[in-house]
């Protein structure tokens, strides 16, 4: 739904809402986490050492600093996908994290879902078990995509 932001208020006022999340964005997660544009309007934040509570918690704060923005931007909300995992490729990370975004959106947008998936040994663990060291071990990925 971002093409909308573009198509009713113009391509200057969608370049807005993503310098405006981007600044968000990085103001809500911290010095050491890694957070980039994906492309179009989705961006990944990768929040080393972060438990998935955690995770959860800081994508929330993400999806809450939008829901009032300045009068000369349009109202948008965003729809994040989490993903905590130890011991897979960032790829994988990024494709469960886009999976949960997609039951984001699926589910009613402006939401936080999730998809942990924990891995040791080449066979994945319960996503509600935490294998021993995965706080410090783990990388979690946020997919987050904008819409009016």
């Amino acid at each position: 739904h971002f093409k909308l932001i573009n198509d009713q208020f113009g391509h200057p006022a969608g370049d807005k809402v993503i310098a405006d999340f981007s600044a968000r964005i990085k103001c809500t997660c911290r010095p050491y986490d890694l957070v980039g544009r994906y492309g179009g309007e989705e961006f990944v934040a990768i929040l080393p050492g972060t438990s998935p509570q955690d995770a959860r918690a800081i994508a929330q704060r993400i999806r809450l600093t939008t829901q009032f923005t300045g009068p000369d931007l349009p109202q948008y909300t965003v729809s994040i996908g989490v993903c905590c995992a130890s011991q897979v490729g960032l790829h994988d990370m990024i494709s469960h994290a886009d999976k949960a975004l997609y039951r984001a959106k699926q589910d009613g947008r402006n939401r936080v879902c999730s998809e942990p998936i924990f891995v040791v040994e080449d066979q994945v663990v319960s996503k509600h078990s935490t294998p021993l060291g995965t706080p410090f071990n783990s990388l979690t990925t946020i997919s987050t995509t904008m819409q009016t």
